[in-house]
């Protein structure tokens, strides 16, 4: 359990993204269940994003549609900028499709319609999505049939801010010797598999013969202040050695790994230059 600020609680953590993690809480005081989206430190720590979202705090909160996941509340302090959001029980439409494949034409037209409506209201308060997929459709099993409600609007697009001055960014990995070029987002692992949410990273496959790497095991994501570095919930976990200290990744957090860093990705051996 963990507090965000001085007035939520967070109790269980439900989900991680290419922004940040969600976690599921309340409000002290109140059993109303809500959702927490928290980004990623090095997000958190860029200027730029921080004001960006302070700025369009009022926008993000007016957007008011029941085909919207609404932004109640924002919380920003030292690291830590979080989103305060209506709770959707049900899962995504990602989620729907993998379980019963080809959705009934009704359904389609259904669902079409919703998420048709929330995005004209987002677009009515002067946003753009910009990051709409099915992960991005939340199921509000409140009712039946559920309803879409569209989620994540505003996040995507003030995050590239800072997304799109990585791109110039560019590093050599030398894992066990071999030397590759880091210059876009990419997926690491023996056979890695891109995750729905980092639907557009690259992915590397390495050392097959390494036991010690997950079959996917980690993201890596090239900026000019060093490489985001994210363990994807790996078996044997990804460990930095930076400046004499040794430190474990936390699994799901992104982390900022300066260039002439090693990374132990289970028991690979790998340099950033």
């Amino acid at each position: 359990m963990e507090r965000l600020g001085s007035s939520y609680i967070l109790e269980e953590r439900i989900g991680a993204g290419a922004q940040g993690e969600v976690w599921k809480g309340h409000k002290e005081g109140s059993e109303e269940p809500l959702a927490f989206k928290k980004l990623r430190p090095d997000l958190a720590r860029e200027r730029k994003v921080v004001n960006t979202f302070l700025k369009e705090r009022d926008t993000l909160e007016r957007v008011d549609s029941p085909y919207v996941v609404r932004v109640r509340d924002m919380v920003a302090e030292g690291e830590t900028l979080g989103l305060v959001m209506d709770y959707v029980a049900g899962g995504d439409l990602a989620d729907v499709i993998r379980e019963q494949g080809s959705l009934a034409p009704e359904l389609i037209v259904s669902y079409g319609a919703a998420v048709a409506a929330g995005l004209s209201a987002i677009h009515a308060a002067g946003l753009v999505h910009r990051d709409i997929k099915p992960a991005n459709i939340l199921m509000d099993d409140a009712s039946a049939p559920p309803v879409p409600r569209v989620a994540d609007f505003g996040v995507a697009r003030i995050c590239d801010s800072v997304v799109s001055t990585r791109s110039r960014a560019s590093y050599t990995l030398v894992i066990e010797g071999r030397p590759l070029a880091l210059r876009a987002p990419t997926v690491l692992g023996r056979d890695p598999e891109t995750p729905p949410e980092l639907d557009g990273a690259q992915r590397l496959a390495v050392l097959p013969e390494e036991t010690t790497l997950s079959k996917t095991h980690a993201l890596l994501e090239p900026t000019l202040s060093g490489v985001i570095v994210t363990d994807l919930r790996s078996t044997n976990r990804t460990f930095v050695v930076e400046v004499g200290h040794f430190r474990e990744l936390v699994p799901g957090r992104g982390e900022l790994v300066a260039r002439g860093s090693t990374v132990y990705f289970g028991q690979a051996e790998c340099s950033i230059r």
